[in-house]
């Protein structure tokens, strides 16, 4: 289990790698997501969506808000989800990684929402490191986790830190349920729990 898990991460920052984000568009978005998804069968389960959060600095959100609602013809806006579920125009902050595409999109995808609150993804930035989240209840469909992969510019990580973090919605359960098929014979009757040893304590 661990070699596969291991082999997933880094097929996941292969995709990190060759992300082209100078000059990036709906277009080229959709094009890169369906280069992904076409490989992404290594991962038997596969990637259910992609999405592109760039780092947006304070000063930066009216204009990045403005080029967006140009693009998508629509009153895109940075947002943060309510404890009750709604969506509001996101509170003052220095950065934040608002959900600028997501392939493939919904009528009901939450573009705009700022994922700088998550745990994971501060972590990601911070250590510039993979980082995944628990398996959660997601906005649609199943449950699911959401895999943080910093993008950092082709001159290497420097202290100005990520421009963006690229999120990979994937099923840690199907994945971890298609590798244990591929043992003969399947065992019956047994129960099997996968510990992260690396979550928080509790």
């Amino acid at each position: 289990l661990q070699e596969a898990l291991s082999r997933y991460e880094g097929t996941i920052e292969g995709f990190a790698a060759a992300f082209p984000y100078e000059n990036i568009d709906s277009d080229r978005f959709r094009a890169y997501a369906k280069t992904v998804f076409l490989a992404s069968s290594v991962l038997r389960s596969g990637v259910e969506s992609i999405a592109w959060a760039p780092r947006v600095s304070a000063a930066e959100r009216r204009a990045f808000e403005a080029a967006a609602r140009i693009e998508r013809h629509d009153e895109y806006a940075v947002r943060d989800k309510t404890d009750d579920g709604r969506l509001e125009p996101a509170a003052p902050t220095a950065d934040y990684f608002p959900l600028r595409y997501v392939e493939p999109e919904r009528s009901d995808t939450l573009l705009g929402l700022d994922l700088s609150r998550l745990r994971e993804l501060r972590d990601a930035v911070a250590t510039g490191r993979t980082f995944a989240t628990r398996t959660m209840e997601m906005w649609y469909g199943t449950e699911a986790s959401l895999l943080f992969v910093p993008v950092y510019p082709a001159t290497a990580k420097n202290g100005g830190g990520p421009i963006g973090v690229l999120t990979f919605r994937m099923s840690i359960a199907a994945a971890i349920d298609a590798i244990i098929v591929a043992f003969e014979p399947i065992p019956q009757g047994i129960d099997l729990y996968v510990i992260d040893d690396a979550a928080p304590a509790g």
